[in-house]
């Protein structure tokens, strides 16, 4: 039995650590500075409606769910192709 690895397997690690390691990155990198300026944008608003307050949340929320994700799938995906 020969012990090398398949090479498609090799093709496969490289592309999931691509689309799921450094592309998805820089979606998250531009989705946390697209929701900073919109909270600041929404957080000088000079009226207190209700709709200001949801949308606050809704970019305070999507921030989270970023940092989640990225603290989960993409540094997994840097591990599986590092090792380390």
């Amino acid at each position: 039995m020969d012990s090398e690895p398949h090479p498609l397997c090799e093709v496969q690690k490289k592309y999931q650590f691509v689309v799921m390691g450094c592309v998805a990155a820089i979606f998250i990198v531009c989705g946390l500075i697209g929701n900073s300026l919109a909270f600041i944008v929404f957080l000088r608003g000079r009226q207190k409606q209700t709709i200001l307050i949801w949308l606050r949340t809704l970019a305070l929320a999507d921030s989270l769910y970023l940092i989640g994700y990225a603290t989960t799938q993409c540094w997994y995906q840097f591990y599986l192709f590092t090792g380390k």
